[in-house]
C-alpha cells in the first residue's frame, strides 16, 4: 500500500488531534494487516509561528511511526517552516523563522511566494519571498513554493536570485497551475510539481501534467492533516489520462517526496 501526501498542514492548537487522528486510523488498518509493506511519504507545512516552538521532526517521526508498530516496509516525513503570503503583516521574525528551521530539525523552507488573489501589499510578499530564498541559500535547504496568479513575478525574482550569486537547492511547486512554457522554465530548478485534485480536475492543467517526467511530480491533499486519500484521487486522474496503474504514479510520488525532504 502506497501512502504518499506531498502537501498537508499542520496549523491551529489542535493540529496533533486532526494529524494523528488520521495517521492512527491508517496505522490501525496496517496493523490489522492488510497494509503490511507500506510505503508512506509525507511532506507537512507549518505558517503557525506559535506551533514552532517545542515542534521537532524526530518527535514528530517517532509519535506518527508508533501507530504501525514497525510494520511498514518504508516510512518518511519532511517538514517545511516559513510564512505564508496569505497571511504576512509586516512583522515576520527571519530569526525566529532561521531558528524554528534549525531546532525543529525542518528540511524545507516553506510554503512561501506570491499570492495575487488576496489583498496584501505585492511589495511586501516579493520582499518576504526573497527573504526566504535566502534563507534557504544560507541553510542549503529546498523551498516549498506557492504561486497563486504570480508566476511570472516568482520567476523573475528567483531567477534575478541566480544571478546574484544565490542558490535554489530545490524547489517543489505546490497546487500547480501553469502551461507547458511557465513549467519548462521552473524545470530549470530541477523543480518538483505537486498537483491535487482541484488542480487536475481542471483538463488543461492536466494535459501538462501529463507531458512532465515522472520523476517530476508528485501528488498532494492540501489538507490541514496528513490525506493520503485525497492525494490518491489526484494520482488516479493522471493515471487515467496517462492509462497507467495508480500505484505505479503513488510509488513514483512516495519515492519523490522521500528525495525532496532528504
Amino acid at each position: 500500500m502506497i501512502l504518499a501526501d506531498s502537501h498537508c498542514h499542520i496549523a491551529g492548537e489542535e493540529w496533533k488531534n486532526s494529524f494523528f487522528s488520521a495517521l492512527a486510523g491508517i496505522g490501525a488498518y496496517d496493523t490489522a494487516g492488510k497494509g503490511a509493506g507500506s510505503k508512506i511519504s509525507i511532506g507537512v507545512c507549518s505558517h503557525d509561528s506559535r506551533l514552532w516552538k517545542g515542534l521537532n521532526i524526530c518527535d514528530l517521526r517517532s509519535e506518527a511511526s508508533r501507530f504501525f508498530n514497525g510494520k511498514t516496509a518504508e516510512y518518511n516525513i519532511g517538514l517545511a517552516l516559513g510564512f505564508h503570503p496569505r497571511f504576512l503583516d509586516g512583522t515576520e521574525d527571519f530569526s525566529l523563522l532561521e531558528h524554528a528551521l534549525q531546532d525543529c530539525g525542518a528540511s524545507a523552507v516553506g510554503e512561501t511566494g506570491l499570492d495575487y488573489s488576496v489583498s496584501i501589499s505585492k511589495d511586501l510578499q516579493r520582499k518576504v519571498f526573497l527573504r526566504h530564498l535566502e534563507l534557504a541559500d544560507k541553510l542549503g535547504l529546498p523551498v516549498v513554493l506557492h504561486s497563486v496568479r504570480a508566476h511570472a513575478d516568482i520567476l523573475e525574482i528567483i531567477e534575478a536570485f541566480l544571478r546574484s550569486g544565490g542558490k535554489v537547492e530545490g524547489i517543489m511547486l505546490h497546487a500547480v497551475r501553469g502551461s507547458a512554457e511557465i513549467l519548462k522554465r521552473y524545470e530549470k530548478f530541477g523543480a518538483l510539481f505537486s498537483f491535487g485534485e482541484r488542480e487536475l480536475s481542471n483538463e488543461k492543467v492536466a494535459s501538462v501534467a501529463a507531458e512532465l517526467p515522472c520523476d517530476r511530480i508528485c501528488f498532494e491533499s492540501d489538507s490541514d492533516f496528513f490525506n493520503p486519500s485525497a492525494a490518491a484521487r489526484a494520482a488516479q486522474i493522471l493515471a487515467d489520462k496517462l492509462c497507467m496503474p495508480c500505484a505505479k504514479l503513488l510509488e513514483k510520488s512516495a519515492e519523490n517526496i522521500k528525495n525532496f525532504f532528504t
